[in-house]
């Protein structure tokens, strides 16, 4: 069940009873932590009957926690949005609803960047992914593109008029992954976050294997725009809001566990932030974020340029995974705003000159994970 399934929507009935059967097992879970349990041949304690896994600590609940709130974005979010048995490609297995949905953004996205981005845009884009947008804003913004966009595909000249080569460019895939993840009410975030995360932590892959129709062009997408240089934010210090006292506090302890320590982390997946500490989700009324933590870093991509209306004001960046240190929690520098019972951590780059290198093309931590 836990394996990579060859029918992924046949067997969502399947899949539903199991997330039932965790519910049923962490209601039944104090919420404090619990130290591990003794072995049964020491205690006589029976096994489990009927196949149930009785959590005895806090990394199991973890361990399902992590594992219900994947297959719930799964099956609510991702198989509604995509045909994930057909075989086709990203923008081919859109359902009609999720095909409006991101059509709707990526035009949203368009419409509502500044001239600098506009540019920005048009250079890293593969030509069909102007076949989203109307022609009427082609031609308002950029008529000389929108004269040449039916052809512009096969224009001989198109890598020598953007810098790019075509290869280099994000593809009509990569686009809508980009999209599709930014995206304020897909949460399809949570399904490649989550599969990556149960992958790196545990070594459960479904759900990663499941949804590499969006996994796959999404972080192609940011290996070419770091590749790029013209998404480069070099701010240097990022902020990320976290829950970090759910899951019986397991993240929170970690945290407090490795900064007193100095100790190092590697991010299972790419990481998104702020450039503007404010906007920490931590520190936003209503939101369950309890935690903020800052990341000192030599750069991060911009992806302001890629959401819609809504989005832009965020100050979103995406940081690869890199190698990371904890400081003591205590010493961090508090963001503005930030209230005293609201935790600060402080994770700074191991190697800065690995970004850098990474930047170039030399190293790509996102070929590590895919």
């Amino acid at each position: 069940m836990l394996g990579a399934e060859p029918r992924w929507s046949s067997r969502a009935a399947a899949r539903l009873a199991l997330r039932q059967q965790l519910e049923r097992e962490l209601a039944l879970c104090p919420t404090t932590p619990l130290a591990p349990a003794p072995a049964p041949a020491s205690t006589g304690t029976p096994a489990p009957a009927n196949g149930e896994v009785r959590p005895t600590s806090a990394n199991d609940r973890w361990f399902m926690q992590e594992l219900l709130q994947g297959m719930r974005a799964f099956d609510n979010y991702y198989l509604l949005s995509y045909d994930v048995d057909g075989g086709q490609p990203l923008s081919q297995a859109l359902l009609p609803a999720h095909r409006r949905m991101l059509q709707a953004a990526a035009q949203d996205a368009f419409r509502t960047a500044s001239d600098a981005d506009w540019q920005r845009l048009l250079t890293i884009v593969h030509p069909d992914v102007l076949s989203l947008l109307p022609s009427s804003m082609l031609a308002a913004r950029s008529p000389a593109v929108s004269a040449n966009a039916a052809s512009a595909s096969s224009a001989p000249g198109s890598a020598q008029r953007t810098g790019l080569a075509d290869d280099n460019r994000l593809s009509i895939n990569e686009f809508l992954a980009l999209v599709d993840y930014l995206h304020p009410h897909t949460c399809h975030y949570l399904v490649i976050n989550a599969g990556l995360r149960l992958s790196r932590f545990w070594g459960v892959e479904g759900i990663a294997q499941a949804s590499a129709l969006l996994r796959e062009p999404y972080l192609s997408a940011l290996h070419k725009l770091s590749r790029s240089g013209l998404f480069t934010d070099g701010s240097g210090l990022y902020a990320k809001g976290v829950v970090a006292r759910g899951h019986a506090g397991r993240l929170s302890e970690t945290l407090n566990f490795l900064a007193s320590r100095g100790g190092r982390v590697l991010p299972p997946h790419p990481l998104s932030a702020t450039r503007w500490q404010q906007q920490s989700f931590a520190l936003q009324p209503g939101r369950p974020e309890d935690t903020t933590i800052l990341l000192k870093v030599p750069q991060a991509i911009d992806v302001t340029p890629f959401h819609g209306s809504l989005g832009k004001s965020l100050g979103e960046v995406i940081l690869l995974p890199q190698p990371l240190r904890l400081t003591d929690a205590g010493a961090a520098p508090r963001p503005p705003g930030a209230a005293a019972h609201v935790p600060v951590y402080w994770l700074e780059a191991l190697e800065p000159v690995l970004s850098q290198r990474q930047a170039r093309g030399v190293v790509s931590n996102i070929e590590q994970i895919m």
